[in-house]
């Protein structure tokens, strides 16, 4: 199991200043495993989507192929961006600070999106959005207690960010179900995959295997996505939070941007090969 960045560990040092002891405290309020299985569900079925839409492995396809796969996830996109956007503008004139939890869960429960008409991995990847805003808003109200400020003043430029953050998720989504192997594929592969565990365990002792389905780890990508978000309600709080955006990368140690498609063109290789013999 991943460790989390923040996370203690023998002979750490607890934070040290206010700033870092609610960085810690933000990320572990945010870190959902729910969230994690949604982004895993929301990649099979882009993938799967692929898959069924393109049989072929043929280098010409894959601008097509990443057309499609953005195409299946826009409705996600623009959902996510429009419960973002209501709920920033229905909270930004209300007392956040005086309502009870119970009241906050109300007034929040308020504004759940209606997704009847969405995949089933888009309408819990949805879910698991407004469950992470929600978070969010009520972590805010409960800092702003503590740092003599006002909740509402905090939570409109936290909520924009979460709304930037899920477009390079989206992307990062794309890319691992695009990039993935093809599913003939796959028996040689976990063939391989044994094989090679095998040999890494007797060498080493110890070795983390990757399934071909599942080549980038769905975890990281979500944390990198947490950090980011409890970087932001913690530069509100405290004030070092410039209200610049950058978009983040979401590297892994199995794939960067350039080169996301490498098992994509491995298994278009073969083709060419014969075909140059030919």
């Amino acid at each position: 199991e991943a460790a989390s960045p923040y996370g203690e560990s023998p002979g750490e040092a607890m934070p040290q200043s206010e700033s870092d002891r609610l960085l810690a405290q933000a990320f572990a309020e945010l870190r959902d495993e729910a969230f994690d299985e949604a982004v895993a569900f929301l990649t099979e079925e882009t993938e799967q989507a692929v898959a069924d839409r393109f049989t072929d492995e043929s280098p010409s396809s894959s601008a097509e192929r990443e057309r499609h796969a953005d195409a299946q996830l826009s409705s996600v996109r623009f959902e996510a961006g429009q419960y973002l956007e209501t709920l920033e503008q229905a909270l930004a004139g209300q007392d956040l600070e005086s309502l009870s939890e119970e009241q906050l869960s109300e007034t929040l429960d308020r504004f759940d999106p209606q997704t009847g008409e969405m995949t089933p991995a888009g309408e819990e990847f949805i879910g698991a959005i407004v469950r992470k805003a929600k978070k969010v808003v009520k972590f805010v109200a409960n800092t702003a207690k503590t740092v003599g400020k006002v909740a509402g003043k905090l939570l409109g430029p936290v909520l924009q960010r979460l709304k930037k953050l899920i477009n390079p998720l989206l992307k990062r989504v794309l890319s691992m179900a695009i990039g993935r192997l093809p599913a003939a594929l796959h028996p040689a592969a976990r063939t391989l995959a044994a094989k090679i565990t095998s040999e890494a365990l007797e060498h080493e002792g110890t070795y983390e295997a990757s399934t071909p389905t599942n080549l980038v780890h769905v975890e990281t990508l979500a944390e990198s996505f947490d950090a980011a978000l409890a970087e932001a309600i913690t530069g509100e709080a405290t004030g070092g939070y410039s209200g610049e955006y950058e978009e983040p990368e979401y590297e892994s140690e199995y794939e960067s941007a350039e080169d996301g498609r490498a098992l994509e063109h491995l298994a278009q290789a073969p083709g060419a090969l014969v075909d140059r013999i030919r």
